[in-house]
């Protein structure tokens, strides 16, 4: 799966020397891939983008809608995931911040290269891979992950495996989602009350509320 960032690397070469900073609103069809570079943003809407969307440099991705081959995030990019399809999502090259609030993923996230992801909604159909260096913080309610050898690519050197059971802050299912992870010690579940759901991103304002005790959140850190 790793080698799928260098061909995407070579699709984006046309946007990562852009002079000035340029939003995009994609609410159409693009029947290939499309990148943005430093300062630049993308806003999609609706639309089918074929094969990937992507972001070098400071670039922001936010899709709230629409279907893409896969979302892609380089150095010190952003993608904010709260609705649409996605084929896969990866983070990497670089620490890449993704907050996964809603949205379908119908295969996989990956995050490699000391990236940190955030998920508080949304559905991931197949597994999630962290790599050495990248954090994974979930929001859940009563959401845990333990070892599972059987595994479908437990031994493929993409981590240890476990599965998640229990369900994340919007109340999705997680149960049956593979996990696997380089260290998970890099992996932080934090379970509350599901009246209150803090805004996604904010480990800022996570770590006031866990240093108060706000909305009796339980932060568990496997080792």
């Amino acid at each position: 799966m790793k080698f799928r960032y260098f061909l995407f690397a070579a699709l984006l070469c046309v946007s990562a020397g852009a002079a000035q900073a340029v939003t995009y609103d994609i609410n159409y069809d693009i029947p290939g891939s499309f990148g943005i570079g430093s300062g630049d943003t993308v806003n999609m809407t609706s639309g089918t983008i074929d094969v990937y969307l992507g972001a070098h440099g400071d670039g922001i991705i936010n899709m709230s809608g629409g279907s893409v081959g896969g979302l892609m995030g380089y150095d010190t990019s952003t993608i904010n995931f709260s609705g649409g399809d996605v084929y896969d999502l990866e983070s990497g090259s670089g620490p890449t911040t993704v907050n996964m609030t809603g949205g379908h993923i119908l295969t996989y996230l990956q995050t490699w290269g000391g990236s940190t992801v955030t998920i508080s909604g949304g559905e991931i159909d197949g597994s999630i891979v962290v790599g050495t260096g990248s954090t994974l913080n979930l929001f859940g309610q009563d959401l845990a992950f333990n070892p599972d050898p059987t595994a479908p690519l437990a031994g493929y050197g993409y981590g240890l495996p476990f599965k998640f059971t229990g369900h994340i802050s919007d109340g999705t299912d997680f149960t049956g989602v593979y996990l696997y992870a380089d260290d998970p010690a890099s992996i932080d579940i934090i379970n509350r009350n599901a009246a209150s759901v803090p805004e996604p991103g904010s480990i800022q304002m996570l770590g006031a509320l866990l240093g108060s005790g706000a909305f009796g959140l339980l932060r568990r850190r496997r080792a």
